[in-house]
C-alpha cells in the first residue's frame, strides 16, 4: 500500500507571516486501511530533506495511536478530539 507522511507543529504568525515554529511531529498513514502511527523525529526530517528513507512497516506499531490522532487529508490539521469534521477547513475526517 502507500504511505502519506504529515508533519505537525505550531507557528508563531505576525500580520500573517509565520515567524516561528515549535514542536514538530511526523506522521504516517497507510492508504489502504488510513492507520496513522507517529514516526521518529529523525526519519521526518530525513524525509522532509527529500533524501529516500526505507520503512519498515513491520516494525512499526499502528495500534498505540490509532484511534487517538485524526490527521485531516485536506488540510493536515491533526487532532485527538472525536471531531467528525475538521475544525479548520470542514472536511470530513
Amino acid at each position: 500500500s502507500n504511505i502519506e507522511v504529515y508533519m505537525t507543529y505550531w507557528y508563531f504568525m505576525f500580520f500573517f507571516i509565520p515567524i516561528i515554529k515549535w514542536n514538530k511531529e511526523y506522521y504516517i498513514k497507510t492508504s489502504c486501511c488510513e492507520k496513522v502511527s507517529k514516526i521518529a523525529p529523525e526519519i521526518g526530517r530525513r524525509i522532509e530533506k527529500g533524501e529516500e528513507v526505507n520503512l519498515n512497516i513491520d516494525e512499526i506499531d499502528f495500534g498505540q495511536i490509532e484511534d487517538n490522532v485524526k490527521i485531516c487529508t485536506n488540510c493536515g490539521y491533526t487532532t485527538e478530539e472525536d471531531f467528525i469534521y475538521c475544525p479548520k477547513c470542514s472536511n470530513k475526517l
